[in-house]
Protein backbone atom coordinates (compact mmCIF):
# COMPACT_ATOMS: atom_id res chain seq x y z
CA UNK A 1 0.00 0.00 0.00
CA UNK A 2 3.12 2.37 0.93
CA UNK A 3 4.27 1.79 -2.52
CA UNK A 4 0.92 2.63 -4.10
CA UNK A 5 0.63 6.18 -1.72
CA UNK A 6 3.98 6.85 -2.87
CA UNK A 7 3.32 6.17 -7.01
CA UNK A 8 0.26 8.89 -6.13
CA UNK A 9 2.03 11.34 -4.86
CA UNK A 10 4.79 11.07 -7.45
CA UNK A 11 2.55 11.52 -10.21
CA UNK A 12 0.27 14.82 -8.21
CA UNK A 13 3.73 15.98 -7.95
CA UNK A 14 4.64 16.05 -11.37
CA UNK A 15 0.61 17.07 -12.44
CA UNK A 16 1.57 20.15 -10.29
CA UNK A 17 5.09 21.20 -11.90
CA UNK A 18 3.29 20.68 -15.58
CA UNK A 19 0.68 23.07 -14.13
CA UNK A 20 3.13 25.60 -12.60
CA UNK A 21 5.11 25.39 -15.89
CA UNK A 22 1.80 25.86 -18.02
CA UNK A 23 0.65 28.88 -15.98
CA UNK A 24 4.59 30.53 -16.39
CA UNK A 25 4.30 30.04 -20.21
CA UNK A 26 0.68 31.44 -19.84
CA UNK A 27 1.93 34.89 -18.27
CA UNK A 28 4.61 34.81 -20.94
CA UNK A 29 2.23 34.95 -23.54
CA UNK A 30 -0.04 37.72 -22.26
CA UNK A 31 2.97 39.94 -21.55
CA UNK A 32 4.36 39.46 -25.54
CA UNK A 33 0.60 39.97 -26.50
CA UNK A 34 0.47 43.50 -24.23
CA UNK A 35 3.75 44.33 -25.28
CA UNK A 36 2.18 44.24 -29.24
CA UNK A 37 -0.49 46.43 -28.18
CA UNK A 38 2.10 49.07 -26.32
CA UNK A 39 1.09 48.11 -22.89
CA UNK A 40 4.70 47.73 -22.06
CA UNK A 41 3.98 48.14 -18.43
CA UNK A 42 1.34 45.65 -18.01
CA UNK A 43 4.00 43.72 -20.22
CA UNK A 44 6.67 43.93 -17.38
CA UNK A 45 4.03 42.58 -14.98
CA UNK A 46 3.45 39.80 -16.34
CA UNK A 47 6.84 38.69 -16.92
CA UNK A 48 7.76 39.38 -13.70
CA UNK A 49 4.62 37.01 -12.37
CA UNK A 50 6.29 34.55 -14.70
CA UNK A 51 9.86 34.92 -13.64
CA UNK A 52 8.36 34.52 -9.64
CA UNK A 53 7.20 31.10 -10.99
CA UNK A 54 10.39 30.34 -12.42
CA UNK A 55 13.43 32.44 -11.88
CA UNK A 56 15.81 31.06 -14.49
CA UNK A 57 13.50 31.23 -17.27
CA UNK A 58 15.05 32.33 -20.19
CA UNK A 59 12.81 33.23 -22.26
CA UNK A 60 10.80 35.30 -19.41
CA UNK A 61 14.28 37.46 -18.90
CA UNK A 62 14.67 37.70 -22.68
CA UNK A 63 11.03 39.18 -23.01
CA UNK A 64 11.69 41.43 -19.67
CA UNK A 65 14.97 42.45 -21.57
CA UNK A 66 12.95 43.52 -24.76
CA UNK A 67 10.26 45.86 -23.36
CA UNK A 68 12.66 47.25 -20.85
CA UNK A 69 15.11 48.07 -23.68
CA UNK A 70 11.99 49.76 -25.33
CA UNK A 71 10.97 51.83 -22.80
CA UNK A 72 14.49 53.29 -22.81
CA UNK A 73 15.35 51.80 -19.08
CA UNK A 74 19.01 50.35 -20.53
CA UNK A 75 20.84 49.48 -17.27
CA UNK A 76 17.44 47.24 -16.50
CA UNK A 77 17.55 45.58 -19.83
CA UNK A 78 21.50 44.63 -19.64
CA UNK A 79 20.32 43.56 -16.47
CA UNK A 80 17.27 40.79 -17.63
CA UNK A 81 19.88 40.26 -21.24
CA UNK A 82 22.60 38.86 -18.50
CA UNK A 83 20.04 36.84 -16.87
CA UNK A 84 18.47 35.32 -20.37
CA UNK A 85 22.51 34.52 -20.84
CA UNK A 86 23.02 32.86 -17.88
CA UNK A 87 20.30 30.60 -17.78
CA UNK A 88 19.84 29.63 -21.52
CA UNK A 89 20.29 26.35 -22.35
CA UNK A 90 23.01 25.15 -25.18
CA UNK A 91 20.56 25.46 -28.19
CA UNK A 92 19.61 29.13 -27.48
CA UNK A 93 23.28 29.99 -28.94
CA UNK A 94 22.47 31.89 -31.61
CA UNK A 95 19.95 33.77 -29.51
CA UNK A 96 23.12 34.16 -26.69
CA UNK A 97 25.27 35.95 -29.35
CA UNK A 98 22.43 38.33 -30.78
CA UNK A 99 21.77 39.15 -27.49
CA UNK A 100 25.29 39.51 -26.86
CA UNK A 101 25.20 41.86 -29.67
CA UNK A 102 22.68 43.83 -28.30
CA UNK A 103 24.29 44.35 -24.38
CA UNK A 104 27.59 46.55 -26.75
CA UNK A 105 24.99 48.22 -28.13
CA UNK A 106 23.74 49.39 -24.96
CA UNK A 107 27.05 49.65 -23.48
CA UNK A 108 27.89 52.25 -26.70
CA UNK A 109 24.80 54.37 -25.76
CA UNK A 110 25.26 54.46 -22.15
CA UNK A 111 28.95 55.61 -22.70
CA UNK A 112 27.88 58.18 -25.27
CA UNK A 113 24.88 58.97 -22.84
CA UNK A 114 27.78 59.69 -19.76
CA UNK A 115 30.14 61.41 -21.92
CA UNK A 116 27.45 63.99 -23.11
CA UNK A 117 26.61 64.55 -19.61
CA UNK A 118 29.90 65.46 -18.41
CA UNK A 119 30.66 67.64 -21.82
CA UNK A 120 27.40 69.59 -20.36
CA UNK A 121 28.08 69.66 -16.99
CA UNK A 122 31.73 71.09 -18.38
CA UNK A 123 30.16 73.47 -20.34
CA UNK A 124 28.22 74.89 -17.71
CA UNK A 125 30.52 74.85 -15.41
CA UNK A 126 32.77 77.09 -17.66
CA UNK A 127 29.39 79.70 -18.28
CA UNK A 128 28.58 80.24 -14.75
Amino acid sequence: MRQVWEKIKSVMALRKRRKTRQMQRLWIRKGIALDQEDRSQEALTCYDTALQINPTDPMAWNFRGGTLLKLGRLREAREAFQNFIKFAPPEYAKYVSETKEIMREIDVIKKKEKNSTIHSNTVSGLQN
